[in-house]
């Protein structure tokens, strides 16, 4: 686990600090693209295997798309919120 919070921290301050140049942003963004297909693939293949997850399934879908649907409207009731806040601290400006 220190090793990810390690790598992500570093991540993190070569972003902060603008190191990337423009031509290595575009590049980085392609690699994010390929290894975030690869870690899909494998998960799938994980998922394929684990017979106990295939017959649970159904449950776990349904589990899934509830807390999807409540981070969506969760995420949309905080923006609205948040936008009338700022939207009102700018008019009294």
């Amino acid at each position: 686990m220190a090793k990810i919070i390690v790598v992500l921290a570093i991540g993190f301050l070569i972003g902060y600090k603008n190191i990337l140049t423009e031509k290595g942003v575009k590049y980085n963004a392609k690699l994010q693209t390929v290894w975030l297909m690869l870690l899909v693939f494998f998960m799938g293949i994980s998922v394929g295997q684990n017979g106990e997850v295939i017959s649970n399934l159904p449950v776990i879908g349904l589990k899934a798309a509830v807390y999807a649907v409540l981070a969506v409207l969760g995420s949309i009731l905080v923006i609205r919120l948040l936008s009338g806040l700022l939207s009102e601290k700018e008019e009294k400006k």
